[in-house]
This record gives C-alpha cells, sequence and structure tokens, in this order.
C-alpha cells in the first residue's frame, strides 16, 4: 500500500463520523423546521378560486375566468379579478384542520338567479348563505361576501363542501335554473382559535428539508455545507408557509422534488463530464434553487396568463386527432384546435395557409397529462426544468471559450435572464421549451466547435440542432440564418477550425435541417409556397409597434422591451467586441453567426418584407443567452481583480433587479 493510499484510508474512519454528525445535524434542522410548521397558527385563510385549477378546489367548479367591473359592481373590494361559476357540490379541501371555537365563512360571490349555498365541513353542517341575485347591466355584480357563522365543537379537517341551490322567488325558465350563474371569486375561513397545518404538510416541509440536506452530501458537498442547504431550505420554507400559507401548500409537493430531481441531476451529469466537485455543486444548487424561483410563479394565488389555458387545451387535444395525414397537419399548423376557444393565431395570420407551428412541445406535455399531472401547474414546471436545465451548458461552453471566471458570471446571468423568464411567467410555453432547444444547440456547437472530427460528434450536434428547430416555429428560421451565416463563414474564413471539424459543422448543420425538414417542416412548404404572399396581403389587425429603430414589435415584445430587455442587449452589444477577442478563435465563426442571425431576422422582420410572419418570432430569447456569454466574457477581461469582481456583481445585481420585477409582474397576472 502507498503512503496516499495510507492517508486516504486513515481518513475514512474520520470522514465517516464527519458525515453521520451531518445527517444528525440535518435530522435535527428537519424535525425543527416541522416543528416550526406545526406551530404555525392561521387565524385567517383565503383562497383564490378562480385563479387557475388547483387541487384544493374539486368538484362542479365550471371555467375560470377573468372580470373586469366598475366599482359599484366591485362593492369597495377589487374591481379585477379571477372567478369560477359554481353548481351543484363544490368542495374546498385546505390542509390545516379547525379547532374548537368560532368559525366563518365568507364568499364573495354574485348570481343572477336567488341562491342559497350549504356549507359543510366533513359532515358537520355549518350553516347556509343566502345569494339575492344580482344587477347584470354591463357585467356582474354587485361582488358581495356572504358570511357563515359556526361553532366548531371538536377538531375537524378543512374540507368544505358547498352545495348551490337556485332559490327564485318569481318564475324562471328551465333553462335559467339549469345555468344559475352563481360566480365565486374566492371563499375565506376564519378560526378564532387559529387553524392547525395538516399532518402531510408539516411532513412535507421535513422531508423537503432533509431531502437537501442528504442530497447535498450525496453529490458531494461537505457536511457544513449540507447542514447550511438544510436550514436555508428550513428556514425559506417556514416563511414562505406564513407568508402564502396556502400557495406553500400546493408547491411543496409538487415543486421541491422536481428542483431537488433537477440538481441532482445536473451534478450526476456534470460528474460524467470531469467537472470537479466543487463546482458541480455549486452549478447544482444554481439549477435547484433557479426551478424553485422561477417554478413558483405558477403557484400564486393570482398567477393566470391567458396563454397558458390556450396551451393546456391544444395539449389535451392531442388525444383526439385523428391519425391522418390531413388531420395530423392541421393539428401541426396555426389552425385552433378542437376546444381552443381563445388565442386562435389565425385572427392574425388567417387560415387559408397552414403555417407550421411545431408541435414537439405538446407531445411532451400529453405525456405529461397521460400520467395523470395537472397541465395547469405542470407545464410551468417542466419547462422551467429545461429552461434551468440550459444553466450547466452555458457554463461548459463559457469556460471552454473563455474562462471559469467568465462561466459563473454569465451562468448567473442566464438563470436571471430577463427575455427568458419573462416568457416563462407569460406562459409562451412553447416558446420557453424551444428557446431552451435551441439554446442548448447553439451552445453544443459553440463549446465543441473544434472537436466534430468523428460520426459520432457529428450526429450527436446534427440532433441537437434538429430538435432546437422542432422545439418552436420560429427557431426554423432564426437557426436556419445562422447556419446560413455560418456555412459562408466556414467557406470563406474559417481557419481557426481545424478542417475536419469544419466539415462535420456542416454535416451537422445540413443533416439536422433535412432531419427537422423531413419530421415536419417540408410537409407544409408546397402550402407556404402557394400562400404566404397572401398572408402578408391580408388585413393587419394587430399593427406592430416602434421601439427606436424597430418597428414591428408585437405588443408582448413592446412589453418586453419596456420592462428593461434594452439593458442586457446593450451591455451585451457593447461587450461583445472585447468578449470576441478573447474568445477561443474556433468559437468565433458561432458566435458572430449567433449574433448576425439574430440581426438578419430584426431587418426581415420590418414592415417592407415579412412582418406578419415573423412579428411573433420570439427572438429575444433567442439573443439573450448571447448576450450573457459576451457580458461573461468582457467582465471576465477586466483588470485588476477588484475591478473584474465590481463588474460582475454590477451585472447580476442589474439582472437580479429587472428579473425581480418581472417575476412580481407575473405573479399576479391581473396587471397584465
Amino acid at each position: 500500500m502507498t503512503g496516499a493510499a495510507a492517508a486516504c484510508e486513515s481518513l475514512a474512519p474520520m470522514r465517516r463520523a464527519l458525515t453521520a454528525a451531518a445527517v444528525t445535524m440535518i435530522a435535527i434542522v428537519s424535525a425543527l423546521a416541522a416543528g416550526g410548521a406545526w406551530l404555525y397558527r392561521p387565524r385567517h385563510l383565503r383562497a383564490e378560486i378562480g385563479a387557475f385549477d388547483h387541487p384544493f378546489a374539486t368538484g362542479d367548479w365550471g371555467r375560470a375566468d377573468r372580470l373586469d367591473v366598475d366599482d359599484g359592481a366591485a362593492a369597495g373590494d377589487r374591481t379585477s379579478f379571477y372567478y369560477r361559476p359554481a353548481s351543484g357540490t363544490v368542495r374546498v379541501d385546505l390542509p390545516f384542520s379547525i379547532r374548537p371555537g368560532g368559525l366563518r365563512v365568507s364568499m364573495r360571490a354574485t348570481t343572477r338567479i336567488r341562491a342559497t349555498v350549504d356549507v359543510f365541513a366533513g359532515s358537520f353542517r355549518l350553516g347556509q348563505a343566502l345569494i339575492p341575485p344580482g344587477r347584470w347591466e354591463r357585467s356582474p355584480g354587485p361582488w358581495l361576501n356572504h358570511d357563515v357563522d359556526a361553532a366548531a365543537s371538536a377538531p375537524t379537517p378543512l374540507d368544505l363542501r358547498l352545495v348551490v341551490r337556485s332559490a327564485p322567488l318569481v318564475r324562471r325558465t328551465q333553462s335559467e335554473l339549469d345555468n344559475p350563474d352563481l360566480f365565486i371569486d374566492r371563499v375565506e375561513i376564519d378560526g378564532a382559535a387559529g387553524l392547525v397545518p395538516a399532518s402531510g404538510l408539516v411532513l412535507g416541509v421535513a422531508l423537503f428539508t432533509a431531502a437537501t440536506g442528504l442530497i447535498a452530501i450525496g453529490i458531494g458537498a461537505t457536511g457544513r455545507g449540507a447542514v447550511a442547504a438544510s436550514v436555508v431550505v428550513a428556514t425559506l420554507a417556514n416563511v414562505a408557509l406564513r407568508l402564502g400559507p396556502l400557495s406553500t401548500a400546493m408547491a411543496l409537493p409538487r415543486l421541491a422534488p422536481v428542483a431537488l430531481l433537477a440538481g441532482l441531476g445536473v451534478a450526476l451529469l456534470l460528474r460524467a463530464t470531469g467537472v470537479g466537485v466543487r463546482e458541480r455543486v455549486l452549478l447544482a444548487v444554481l439549477v435547484a434553487a433557479g426551478v424553485a424561483a422561477h417554478g413558483a410563479v405558477a403557484f400564486f394565488p393570482d398567477h393566470s396568463p391567458p396563454d397558458l389555458d390556450i396551451h393546456v387545451r391544444r395539449t389535451l387535444d392531442l388525444f383526439g386527432v385523428p391519425l391522418d395525414y390531413g388531420s395530423l397537419l392541421r393539428y401541426g399548423s396555426q389552425l385552433p384546435t378542437a376546444s381552443q376557444d381563445q388565442g386562435a393565431a389565425t385572427a392574425a395570420l388567417g387560415e387559408r395557409t397552414l403555417i407550421p407551428y411545431s408541435p414537439l412541445p405538446y407531445f411532451l406535455w400529453a405525456a405529461l397529462a397521460a400520467a395523470g399531472l395537472d397541465l395547469y401547474w405542470a407545464m410551468t414546471v417542466v419547462n422551467t426544468v429545461a429552461a434551468m436545465a440550459v444553466t450547466p451548458l452555458v457554463w461548459l461552453a463559457a469556460r471552454r471559450v473563455w474562462d471559469e471566471a467568465a462561466a459563473w458570471t454569465a451562468s448567473v446571468l442566464y438563470v436571471l435572464d430577463l427575455a427568458v423568464w419573462h416568457h416563462l411567467g407569460r406562459s409562451h410555453a412553447p416558446a420557453v421549451l424551444g428557446g431552451a432547444l435551441g439554446t442548448a444547440a447553439l451552445l453544443h456547437l459553440a463549446g465543441l466547435s473544434d472537436r466534430l472530427d468523428t460520426t459520432r460528434s457529428r450526429l450527436v450536434a446534427a440532433a441537437a440542432l434538429a430538435l432546437g428547430v422542432l422545439g418552436y416555429s420560429s427557431l426554423v428560421v432564426l437557426i436556419g440564418l445562422f447556419g446560413i451565416v455560418l456555412l459562408a463563414s466556414l467557406a470563406l474564413d474559417a481557419r481557426a477550425i481545424p478542417p475536419p471539424s469544419r466539415r462535420g459543422l456542416a454535416i451537422a448543420l445540413v443533416v439536422g435541417g433535412l432531419i427537422a425538414g423531413g419530421l415536419f417542416y417540408f410537409h407544409y412548404v408546397p402550402g407556404l409556397w402557394r400562400g404566404a404572399s397572401g398572408v402578408e396581403a391580408e388585413p393587419d389587425l394587430f399593427p406592430g409597434k416602434t421601439f427606436l429603430v424597430f418597428h414591428n414589435e408585437s405588443r408582448q415584445s413592446l412589453r418586453l422591451w419596456v420592462l428593461g430587455l434594452w439593458v442586457p442587449l446593450g451591455a451585451g452589444l457593447l461587450a461583445a467586441p472585447i468578449a470576441l477577442r478573447r474568445a477561443r478563435p474556433a468559437a468565433r465563426p458561432i458566435l458572430l453567426s449567433w449574433l448576425s442571425a439574430w440581426a438578419l431576422l430584426m431587418v426581415l422582420k420590418e414592415p417592407a418584407l415579412f412582418p406578419k410572419l415573423l412579428r411573433w418570432a420570439k427572438e429575444d430569447q433567442f439573443v439573450s443567452p448571447l448576450m450573457d456569454l459576451m457580458v461573461g466574457g468582457a467582465v471576465a477581461a477586466t483588470a485588476p481583480r477588484p475591478l473584474r469582481i465590481a463588474a460582475a456583481v454590477l451585472a447580476i445585481a442589474v439582472a437580479f433587479w429587472l428579473e425581480a420585477r418581472d417575476f412580481a409582474y407575473h405573479a399576479n397576472t391581473l396587471r397584465l
């Protein structure tokens, strides 16, 4: 046995002792976290019924919708809110229990026909609310609070059943009685003695805390670091429970495991690539924290972006699409699906010409639905995982193109990228998933442009490009432009890339395009060839807006510019000369082609060329990760070290401010 091996063997008992001590501390922290959750005794809970389809509201609830009423109809309360029709028996099952004492259940509601609502907690009848008919001249109202007061004699789970019955005082037609139009905005519960968290909720806090610490140890974190991670999670879980008890209770069993598994998956994959322990632990923490933070937007009580329902319906309609060529071609176009009654793209692009709208994301979401997941939260959470999975690719590419300092700055900037996470919060779901696939493909090429000299490496690059192009329809244009510019640069001057890798790049671009085209896009070419000019010639119902020198911005793009997109874009463009000068020569053609593709699309979407077809291309999230790389590369070139650290902190602080403001904007989509 060598001296080094003997030394390692002698340290093994110490490592085991330290690990055992860390596990013991994690168990103690988990118990304290559970105790803190159990000691929480809220006297008031507010369930926003109309916000989105959440697991606490079940039964005969109708489809949620938004309503904006005048001050008179609002009766002194908020004038914009989400509501849901209720009929028959509906249920509000909250993860709390009622303690003996006074109890009040209050509903903000309105109805067209006089109605009664009998309120039960389990089998115990709390009482009845009588809701008089409202005035519906311009909008339903007035929206008043209707209270049911009772006294609980024993601890009871907070499982409310609301039995709705029409009780008209004048004769009504049968059709009116069949549709009584009882609309409910929210249900509030007040318990004089406080409400006790359910055992499942308390156990969830403990398990989340313990799993965080144990996974941290498993991926290589020190015992001290693992305990610190569990302490942070325990603290955040208890704070979140007190700030938003129902949102936290919804997110804990749905978002928390996904975040932990995402971090674990990143650590395992990076281990296979030879990344050091410290780096992969930090990246795993960054990804897990990003999934938890960005994915949390789906569980805020007033987060219900209009696009979410559109994509959920398109996904569920996939199960009913006939397996003939014409039906599949129609589903993969801009035409609305069977149940999609809102947000039809035909209003902007017409119906005569089928325009490809890639169904690849819908296949993934359909698999989630088939597994029994509720797409109203699962779609956003899975998209968050997909977008955050790009983070280690940013780090790997930036480290190879520049250095590790650039990699960390670029990675953190990507986690705070305004364009990427704006589209997630707005539920531009296909754009988010497709954007992640497209960005991953470009990062793969940027990091390995001089290593595409084997058949396997070329096929992997081609498959990545094909997936990116199939992920979102505008990427066929953006990555197509990227490919054209890159092929031209390879033909004219790309001496920094070895000839075998140059051929590999060309092969990957061509093969990737052929795969994506053969599987999907080529099937629409005949129709587009005949009808694309007709699409542009039709009346423009949604004319483009102007921002600075860009004259064809959609309403969503203009909002993003106003929210501050010009700041990271301007910083990235200013940083580009410095970053490109320091970049590995073999990566420069990729980076320049990436930037050129965005610039060419901005020209092509101008009013004189293809304003309607390209107005909604989401090119901002195509270029924004490149800007993160440019800023990271330029910051890493800054000297001396204190100035470099200050530049990185400033860039990250600005990105954090922009993203935090945008997150708050989407956490309550009533602002849209």
